[in-house]
């Protein structure tokens, strides 16, 4: 395989994500996984390099969406959870009498940023760096949106 070939076709993945709405950095990103698998599997006889490299690309860029999406909705039911727990459980019992409803309203009250990146990072399970791409920022800024998230939650709590 020639290099020009594998340039182009790294070319033609990026140029076609960036006319479907995708940023520059996961273009850049999704084309280079793209012509790595082609590579793996490429048969000149069936299509050129940058055909089947951007199929796989479409593929992928399907696959990521979707997973995004699944987690996005599961990020919207994170409110109900605060306000359905049982007020026999220990967690009811642990914080007093109304203490859940409290948390509920605070966790509310918090920036978008702060909140979506406490609950994902705290009752979702996720990542730092997968939060940071869902919001497309830097790792570091997910830690101190996460860290500004409790210490306020913190501070209103205790007064």
């Amino acid at each position: 395989m020639e290099h020009q070939q594998v340039s182009d076709a790294h070319k033609a993945v990026v140029s076609y994500m960036l006319a479907n709405g995708l940023g520059l950095a996961d273009a850049e990103d999704l084309a280079q996984d793209a012509i790595v698998r082609a590579l793996d599997g490429f048969d000149p006889s069936k299509a050129s390099l940058s055909t089947y490299a951007i199929t796989i690309a479409k593929r992928r860029r399907i696959d990521l969406a979707r997973r995004r999406r699944t987690r996005l909705d599961n990020i919207g039911h994170v409110a109900d959870t605060y306000e359905t727990v049982d007020k026999r459980t220990p967690e009811s019992l642990t914080i007093g009498n109304g203490g859940v409803s409290r948390i509920a309203e605070i966790v509310q009250s918090l920036p978008e940023s702060e909140r979506m990146a406490l609950t994902l990072a705290t009752i979702d399970g996720w990542s730092h760096s997968e939060i940071a791409e869902l919001l497309d920022c830097a790792v570091g800024t997910v830690a101190y949106l996460v860290n500004q998230a409790r210490t306020k939650i913190r501070k209103k709590l205790q007064g």
